[in-house]
């Protein structure tokens, strides 16, 4: 018989329906506060610690430690409190206040890390411990308090409604709703509109509203006291055993030592799986900040769901250790399952971007969460009934709800943070993704027939029986599928690495689907390493290979002619500018020709490069065509290789580097617009000595006019005399002297003349020379500055970026930028020293830069090639008889549609010089496109006799040799 509830133990005043209402509003947006908090204290730690997986685990891992700890300490006398409602309040005060204080305490560590970085850089092992040392002493306090609130709070509700069910299965639905709401708030609002002080401020001010009304509420309306606890224990105590021995007999309690052990292990798989997901569906969205918000939303929105659809389907109905091994296992069979379906999603995500081009952003983020939600939500949903299941076992148990959902909390959650730890350390380098999905998976399986074969043990007849038999029958498939899975369904590595996420890739669909069903023997090399998946393709068109890295989809560097440019310009340009470049800093690595260009010039003896994923460095090995091969262990001795994150890189680095360049990915990717801050570039031009240069590459695709025009206003904030270059119609680098010296054109001239190599990079690229360079210039400092007006400024405080590059990716137009960049340029050149040519010397600097802008400008930007012929019309006014005058002069009018003009041209020049067979080759490509088949056979064969065995003149012969053929001869006269 139940035991009656004594009147003196409830408030007079007390409603039980309005304390649920009140305690789950305020939980709700104490869950949205949570992640706002997380996020921006994993931001502000990664500003220093860097953005390796190292350091972001030590991060995630120290503010899981301390919710487990305060669940575990806090949470376990939690049944003991008389007001647990007024210290919930308090609580929430508490996090508040430390909120605002925590940037100002982050910065002090940060003072002492960079001072421990200097003497410890040397070992990774020790620099990781002092990480997760300063994270969880920076971090301990507020995330204790805030793992402590859900059991007080379990506590509290439950000596009102008396089910423990529905208390903790309520409270956690409502709580991580409510850090749905925080992760999408975070990301498509606070961030982008208030920057990360006013975020914190927001959310500690909802932290003390939160406070103030909880404790209130207990002091005016009361609270109903530990007596009730004691009451409730009692009836839940009585439960089971009015009821749930009645429908199952052979059910026994698990020891809660198993039990932990249980939950700890679906924490740990649980996390590693998010991880596991997270890395493959951003390879199909993207690696933005609103990917990675989608990605994590649909799976907190699984996990809510879960846990409000348990208190729906067993408020009223007995929880039993059976139940919790079902749900294990199917969980474990809805991941198998998963897992079949993850390499045909990217043909769904292409269908969304293919019609992108006519939507808005905020569409296509609603449709990409959509699939997100689609896919993730049957195994989340299933995840999110384990917890209140686990909770409410355990205070069957104890009787003592507080504490057995602090202990379930932290039992779970310290499987999580071994999860999220090694999952990129350990787990997916070693076993991949695939790999990584399906044993994880089958752990889940593992934990749940662990628990029926416990249910089996006691029944009353020890004999085999159809459950045990049947958890066997399940353990086997699971454990096939891990082992099996990979040799018999591989993922595609194609349809992983395809990047249909990209504009140009979106828009070409047929494309899109040649990459999705790449061959497999074009890809040549495929890594899932700690922080990125890197692969290297190779594909052969006319005769042409071409090899590009990707990092998570996303092309990084190639060996294409317009990618080369950049590359090598981008390591031989602030080299050549500098007066004495002697040790120089890259950050990047790409495909390494960078790294190799700089190591070319005699007067650089050392090179250190900082790249935050290794893979990279291995894939970029196979490059070798670009980068010399310099990566080979020993090949390069002024090469030094340092697996780090940029901003790590110039920690502690005052006046040590005579050339800095940046070289990161696009801007839109999380984590890398953290070097186009402000504070990033201060921290480049502390590392400056007083005669150093700064270089910043900056993309003008996929990126609208207001991002280009942040990047160029951000960094003319911190070098105001920096000037912009081009190196193709696409691509654009910010150079800055700290001693603010002119372009030494002596210097330039002495440099080719002195380095072979640098002629063999640039020779084939149409830039070898000091003309060459000198057509890369677009503006300096004045007209720099009028730009940078109309420009917001990129800070770590206001990342304006990062929120804004993605929603341009798929509007952004490089055309339309390079319109916009070239309305500011007001010179040809830059100021120049020791610049005194003749006639003859102005005209050959003249062809040089028109041959470099018909280069750059990849047959499709008018702009350059408009400039490429103004400039040989102008060596024309000089000599009406310069053969390579006329030659560029006919290049450029073909590629601006004037064949008649550019066919004068070709002739004229032709006839001028006879012997060189560029305007020959030119010119039968202009008849063979015009219908002129045998005349543009005739110009072949000359130029292929002229230069024997060129494989462009070899093609073109070809294939006038094949329309000539095609053309019937016209009948003779009766």
């Amino acid at each position: 018989m139940r035991a009656t509830r004594p009147s003196y133990v409830t408030p007079p005043a007390y409603r039980p329906r309005l304390a649920a209402w009140v305690v789950g509003v305020c939980f709700f947006v104490s869950g949205a506060t949570g992640l706002i908090y997380q996020n921006v204290w994993v931001r502000l730690m990664g500003l220093f610690y860097g953005n390796t997986t190292l350091a972001v685990s030590s991060v995630v891992a120290a503010f899981m430690a301390g919710l487990a700890l305060g669940a575990w300490l806090i949470g376990g006398a939690s049944d003991r409190v008389r007001r647990p409602l007024a210290l919930y309040g308090l609580l929430e005060i508490l996090i508040g206040a430390y909120g605002l204080l925590s940037p100002r305490l982050l910065d002090m560590a940060r003072g002492y890390y960079v001072a421990e970085y200097g003497s410890r850089a040397a070992d990774a092992q020790e620099l990781a411990l002092v990480q997760f040392g300063l994270c969880f002493i920076c971090l301990v306090f507020p995330t204790a308090l805030m793992g402590a609130t859900l059991p007080i709070l379990s506590a509290g509700l439950q000596r009102v409604l008396g089910d423990a069910k529905k208390t903790v299965g309520q409270l956690y639905s409502i709580n991580t709703f409510g850090a749905v709401l925080g992760t999408f708030l975070t990301a498509f609002v606070l961030l982008r509109l208030l920057g990360v002080s006013s975020s914190i401020a927001t959310a500690a001010a909802l932290n003390g509203l939160i406070g103030v009304v909880m404790i209130l509420y207990s002091y005016i309306v009361g609270e109903p006291g530990p007596e009730a606890a004691a009451i409730v224990a009692e009836e839940i105590d009585e439960y089971p055993r009015s009821r749930g021995r009645a429908m199952l007999p052979y059910a026994r309690p698990l020891p809660a030592g198993v039990l932990m052990l249980v939950f700890f292990a679906t924490g740990l798989s649980g996390l590693t799986l998010e991880v596991a997901w997270t890395r493959t569906l951003c390879m199909f969205l993207g690696s933005s900040v609103y990917g990675f918000a989608i990605i994590l939303g649909s799976i907190l929105i699984g996990i809510a769901l879960g846990s409000y659809l348990f208190v729906l389907l067993f408020s009223r109905r007995v929880v039993t250790p059976e139940l919790l091994g079902w749900v294990a296992i199917s969980i474990g069979f809805s991941c198998l399952a998963l897992s079949v379906v993850f390499p045909y999603l990217p043909y769904s995500f292409l269908g969304l971007y293919a019609g992108y081009s006519y939507m808005e952003p905020w569409v296509l983020y609603v449709l990409q969460f959509g699939l997100c939600l689609l896919v993730t939500l049957a195994p989340t949903t299933l995840m999110g009934m384990t917890f209140p299941i686990v909770a409410k076992l355990c205070a069957d148990q104890s009787g003592r709800v507080g504490s057995a959902v602090g202990k379930s909390y932290a039992a779970n959650t310290t499987g999580a943070i071994l999860g999220s730890a090694l999952s990129a350390l350990l787990f997916i380098p070693v076993l991949g993704l695939q790999g990584t999905v399906l044993w994880f998976s089958s752990l889940y399986v593992i934990a749940g027939v662990g628990v029926l074969m416990w249910c089996v043990s006691y029944r009353p007849v020890r004999s085999p029986s159809s459950l045990g038999v049947a958890s066997l029958c399940m353990l086997g498939v699971a454990l096939a599928a891990a082992v099996l899975g990979p040799v018999v369904l591989p993922w595609s590595k194609g349809a992983l690495t395809a990047g249909v996420f990209r504009q140009g890739v979106a828009s070409n669909t047929l494309g899109a689907l040649y990459s999705l069903s790449r061959p497999e023997d074009e890809i040549i090399f495929y890594e899932e390493g700690t922080s990125a998946t890197v692969s290297v393709t190779q594909t052969t068109s006319d005769g042409v290979t071409n090899k590009s890295l990707a990092v998570n989809g996303k092309t990084d560097a190639s060996t294409l002619v317009a990618d080369t440019i950049t590359q090598y310009l981008t390591g031989h340009l602030p080299v050549l500018l500098n007066g004495s470049p002697d040790r120089c800093l890259l950050i990047g690595l790409g495909s390494g020709s960078s790294a190799a260009a700089m190591t070319t010039h005699e007067d650089v003896s050392r090179v250190e490069v900082a790249e935050l994923e290794e893979q990279v460095v291995e894939g970029a090995k196979l490059m070798h065509e670009v980068n010399r091969g310099v990566l080979e262990p020993g090949a390069e001795p002024k090469l030094e290789m340092r697996i780090m994150d940029g901003r790590t890189a110039l920690l502690g680095s005052e006046a040590a580097y005579d050339v800095v360049i940046s070289e990161p990915s696009n801007p839109w990717i999380s984590g890398v617009s953290n070097l186009f801050t402000v504070e990033h570039y201060e921290a480049c031009k502390r590392a400056l000595k007083p005669t150093g240069t700064y270089c910043q590459w900056a993309q003008a695709y996929e990126l609208d006019e207001r991002t280009m025009r942040m990047m160029f206003a951000t960094v003319h904030s911190v070098f105001p005399d920096a000037t912009v270059w081009r190196t193709t119609a696409a691509d654009y680098l910010f150079i800055a002297r700290m001693d603010n010296a002119l372009v030494d054109y002596a210097r330039l001239v002495s440099k080719f003349k002195a380095n072979p190599a640098l002629t063999e990079d640039l020779e084939p690229l149409r830039h070898a020379s000091p003309g060459g360079i000198l057509a890369c210039y677009v503006m300096g400092p004045k007209d720099l500055a009028k730009i940078a007006k109309t420009g917001e400024i990129n800070t770590d405080d206001m990342p304006l970026l990062e929120f804004w590059a993605p929603r341009g990716l798929y509007h952004g137009s490089s055309t339309a930028n390079f319109d916009w960049i070239q309305e500011y340029t007001s010179s040809r050149l830059p100021e120049m020293t020791n610049f005194h040519p003749t006639q003859s010397q102005l005209m050959r600097l003249y062809l040089d830069m028109a041959a470099a802008k018909i280069q750059k400008s990849t047959g499709s930007i008018e702009g350059l090639i408009v400039e490429a012929r103004d400039l040989c019309q102008e060596v024309l006014d000089i000599d009406r008889h310069n053969a390579e005058a006329y030659t560029l002069l006919g290049e450029a009018e073909s590629l601006l549609g004037n064949d008649f003009r550019a066919r004068i041209a070709l002739e004229r020049s032709v006839a001028l010089d006879p012997r060189d067979p560029r305007p020959r080759t030119l010119l039968a490509n202009l008849l063979l496109d015009g219908g002129l088949p045998k005349e543009a056979l005739r110009e072949a064969r000359v130029a292929d006799q002229l230069k024997p065995n060129d494989r462009e003149i070899t093609r073109l012969l070809s294939r006038a040799k094949e329309s000539a053929e095609s053309v019937l001869p016209l009948p003779s006269p009766r």
